[in-house]
């Protein structure tokens, strides 16, 4: 949840700019600010399979919460922010949706998906309630009897070794998990069908092994003492308010 000081610094940022107008459709979003044309970027999403949807959002509200497009929206230093278009290749559309989401409505569904899209577009914010989220349905509080909320499957730690660095704190926060719960079938989900999705991670994804060889020999305690804090999976939030009000003003 957005703390106090965050949502008023957001409202500030909205009574800062003029009014919004949104228009919702099944996957097109567009924010418009009637009559100040060049405070709003055209940004299109192409998937790998080649579907494109384009959002008209405003600059003020990119910049505010992702730092690629804050750099993208400067004017004299980029052509797509000389053109007010910009193309964002080989992710999902409704994984933007999920961005969207927290500028308009601060909620995160998707969030290993959405912590990707999130170190990518160099958003902070949108990367901590991605990992919150996950945070809460993988790492119970302490104490007997407390289980994660939802299991594991191969196809989720695929996507996130293969996208993400070793290393970075969705990498690890999956690493947690598994440490912690592989001995609990009904939560890693291991088993004969998929054991072949499994032997795949771990020819090419050799870190994870030598993480989980590591720690799964250590005892219980230990092994769920693991990564328990979740202000180690947090980044620090840097604040865009004023670099977003010069690129806007520049225009």
């Amino acid at each position: 949840m957005a703390s106090p000081a965050n949502l008023r610094k957001w409202e500030q940022t909205l009574e800062h700019y003029a009014p919004i107008e949104k228009k919702l459709g099944t996957f097109d979003f567009c924010v418009a600010q009637p009559g100040l044309g060049s405070t709003s970027m055209e940004v299109k999403f192409i998937s790998n399979l080649g579907e494109e949807y384009t959002w008209c959002i405003s600059k003020a509200l990119l910049s505010h919460h992702s730092g690629y497009f804050q750099r993208a929206c400067q004017s004299n230093t980029f052509i797509e922010g000389q053109a007010n278009k910009i193309v964002v290749p080989e992710f999902d559309p409704d994984v933007f949706k999920m961005f969207d989401d927290l500028s308009d409505h601060f909620r995160v569904r998707d969030s290993a998906k959405a912590w990707v899209l999130g170190d990518y577009l160099d958003a902070v914010e949108f990367k901590n309630f991605a990992i919150r989220h996950l945070y809460d349905l993988y790492i119970p509080p302490p104490g007997p009897g407390n289980r994660p909320k939802t299991g594991i499957d191969p196809e989720m730690v695929s996507y996130c070794c293969s996208k993400t660095a070793s290393g970075s704190r969705l990498y690890r926060l999956v690493t947690a998990f598994l440490v912690q719960n592989w001995h609990r079938n009904n939560i890693v989900h291991y088993h004969r069908d998929n054991r072949q999705s499994w032997d795949q991670i771990w020819v090419g994804h050799r870190g994870i092994v030598s993480d989980m060889l590591f720690y799964t020999q250590e005892e219980m305690s230990t092994r769920f003492s693991y990564e328990r804090n979740i202000v180690s999976f947090l980044e620090k939030s840097t604040d865009t308010d004023e670099s977003a009000a010069s690129a806007n003003e520049s225009d």
